[in-house]
């Protein structure tokens, strides 16, 4: 499972005009202050549940998910935002979300049903985020429907309330902050997390709607997925590495818990493409290790901890499994001594 750090960069910015530390924040979620703008970098799902477990704990703001949900705009969707401003009314621009949003995140399901009269909006963590933390999942349950009324806002150029608001999770003690931000009656412990719209209010027109540009940009989401669907499993994996753990080496049941599969479940799945964890591992360690070693101002010892190893020692064994050499052998043949 997995978010983009678009995600992460919405929680912490809110937290920090909650007079939240953002330097302090990103240390302990282990990234720099600059990452939180390379938005297509995807995080892991453990990354994301600590953001919102962070970001509380320095704002004290137990509401924080419904708070910066009021300030959501397209843009956190990336491709799929794009798409949903040049939509011609809410109802194409929510159905967007509900067939795009896999290539933001795959942490939220997204659905719609139509009932006589009455268009429901359905909301729902993936099951491992809510048995993880059911508070974080909460949270973003909370900023994902009070998101959709501050979108609509800004794509129909005026206020779009619901008739009622659908939690499963139990009644809060704050609930006229519910009512303040919702202005509709709230129910709890409902089977659903749901906003529910009549969908005459959801043919609002957009007032960007753009024809051409939605043929631009479902043209490139499709894009999107036909690249995602043609990859191999193996490719899949070196992405994620390249991406998510930044060139280092994860163990297998890290990497298995980010396709959400059991370890053999990933074991099987590779087998079927003939091959190993053990085997990309190695062939990534050892492109990544040649390459950072060729630029002999690295140390050995630095190469070493970006891929992961905290004992050089251990590096040295890898990488003479790898190619047959120690790392300042291959550098005196590279005539990098």
């Amino acid at each position: 499972m997995f978010a983009h750090m678009a995600f992460i960069k919405d929680i912490l910015l809110g937290a920090e005009k909650r007079k939240a530390d953002l330097k302090l924040m990103c240390q302990e979620l282990e990234i720099e202050p600059f990452e939180l703008y390379q938005s297509d970098i995807k995080v892991s799902f453990e990354k994301a549940v600590n953001a919102w477990d962070i970001a509380i704990n320095h704002t004290g703001d137990q509401l924080l998910g419904l708070h910066l949900g009021e300030q959501t705009n397209p843009s956190i969707l990336g491709l799929v935002g794009y798409l949903m401003q040049s939509c011609p009314n809410l109802l194409e621009a929510y159905k967007s979300v509900c067939s795009f949003s896999i290539i933001a995140s795959d942490m939220f399901t997204y659905s719609l049903s139509i009932i006589g009269m009455e268009a429901r909006l359905v909301y729902e963590p993936c099951t491992p985020w809510i048995r993880t933390s059911e508070q974080s999942a909460r949270q973003g349950v909370e900023q994902a429907m009070a998101g959709t009324l501050n979108v609509f806002k800004i794509l129909a150029g005026k206020n779009i309330y619901p008739q009622r608001v659908q939690f499963a999770h139990n009644r809060r003690q704050d609930l006229p902050e519910y009512e303040r931000v919702f202005h509709a009656p709230i129910q709890w412990d409902t089977p659903f997390n749901a906003l529910i719209f009549t969908e005459d209010q959801l043919r609002s027109p957009v007032v960007s709607y753009d024809e051409s540009l939605m043929g631009v940009f479902c043209e490139l989401i499709k894009k999107r997925f036909e690249k995602i669907a043609s990859e191999s499993f193996e490719d899949q994996i070196k992405r994620e590495i390249m991406t998510t753990f930044k060139g280092q080496l994860p163990s297998i049941d890290s990497m298995a818990a980010r396709f959400n599969l059991t370890v053999r479940s990933f074991q099987r799945k590779l087998e079927g493409e003939n091959l190993s964890y053990r085997q990309i591992c190695h062939g990534l360690g050892r492109d990544f290790a040649t390459s950072l070693l060729t630029d002999k101002r690295i140390k050995v010892t630095e190469v070493a901890l970006a891929l992961g190893y905290s004992d050089t020692r251990a590096f040295h064994r890898a990488f003479k499994q790898w190619t047959g050499k120690s790392p300042d052998q291959f550098r005196k043949e590279q005539g990098l001594n």
